[in-house]
């Protein structure tokens, strides 16, 4: 299951205040900022005297005190938040008790599950998302919307951030919200508002936290600029070739599938932006170029294993190569 069947967290919050909490929530994705946001918009809409309390359910103790606060009546009838994580590392008799409970809520207590992930593989989590309220929580895939998020934060900051600079951070730091709002305080608090370096090799703040994603994303557009610095950034972040070839291959195959209806992919191994985007890097790519690519990935794994080749040049290389259209006939 992903993110089709989940909600904004606007009409959720919108639904929240004409109704009230519902019984649980499930939010699904790994964006820190958006989680923290609902969270605290849960908060101030509920009443004053609500417990609220956090469960990572990494050891007994805290299963035990989870499920025994999720039991107990309270005599004041006190409302209870609930906000629990790792809940599907839960042995079979936990999962059936938590099950007993959600198909026998207590009006009194609201429960908001966090899965850090975009898409849910597990089954008890997916048992868990049919009877809660699906929250998305995934960064936008736009940046227009990944921007308006940063200048509300700034806003309830009461703090005023040049646009040039909520730009830069947001095409460098592309891994969370919460990043890039890190990454512009730092810069503030760094620079005293001098202008930003807007050289991505030179900078100070040339990101950490650019992701594999971010490269299979900038070479399906073909560029080659890009495509170049991400893969630099992550080479000198310590990541291997290996992993990378491996996603371009799964990206590729993908991308070959989406030209045949017939060749419907029940699982993709890619996120939900780059499965968004398959029209656009199908534009740039025949059939018979993706084929060539990947003999050349092939090779290239081979090289790595057997060889003592540099991997930076190798695949700055097939970098240049595949921008440029050189496999394309």
């Amino acid at each position: 299951m992903s993110y089709s069947n989940s909600h904004s967290i606007r009409s959720v919050m919108n639904k929240i205040s004409k109704n009230g909490n519902d019984s649980s929530y499930f939010l699904l994705g790994d964006d820190y900022f958006l989680q923290s946001f609902f969270l605290s918009k849960i908060k101030e809409n509920s009443n004053p005297g609500t417990n609220i309390d956090y469960y990572y359910l990494n050891d007994q103790s805290d299963l035990e005190m989870f499920f025994n606060s999720l039991s107990s009546m309270s005599l004041f009838t006190n409302e209870n938040i609930f906000i629990i994580k790792n809940f599907n590392r839960l042995s079979s008799l936990s999962q059936n008790m938590l099950d007993k409970y959600l198909n026998n809520t207590d009006k009194n207590n609201t429960l908001i599950f966090i899965l850090d992930e975009f898409m849910i593989k597990n089954k008890f989590s997916q048992k868990i998302s049919n009877s809660s309220t699906i929250v998305n929580t995934q960064t936008p895939f736009e940046e227009s919307k990944i921007k308006k998020w940063i200048r509300y934060y700034f806003r309830n900051e009461k703090q005023q951030v040049d646009d040039n600079i909520i730009d830069y951070f947001i095409k460098n730091y592309k891994s969370d919200i919460s990043s890039i709002v890190n990454e512009v305080e730092k810069y503030y608090l760094n620079t005293s508002f001098s202008d930003v370096n807007m050289n991505h090799e030179d900078n100070n703040y040339f990101s950490k936290h650019i992701k594999v994603w971010n490269l299979l994303d900038a070479l399906g557009k073909k560029n080659a600029k890009d495509s170049i610095i991400f893969y630099n950034n992550l080479y000198f972040n310590g990541y291997s070739l290996v992993p990378i070839i491996i996603n371009l291959n799964n990206f590729f195959f993908e991308l070959l599938c989406s030209y045949e209806t017939s060749s419907k992919i029940n699982y993709s191994m890619l996120n939900k932006t780059l499965q968004s985007r398959f029209n656009i890097y199908k534009m740039n790519y025949k059939q018979s170029e993706i084929n060539e690519i990947f003999i050349q990935l092939r090779d290239s794994d081979i090289l790595i294993k057997t060889s003592t080749t540099d991997e930076n040049l190798l695949f700055t290389s097939l970098i240049l190569k595949i921008c440029g259209g050189y496999y394309y006939e």
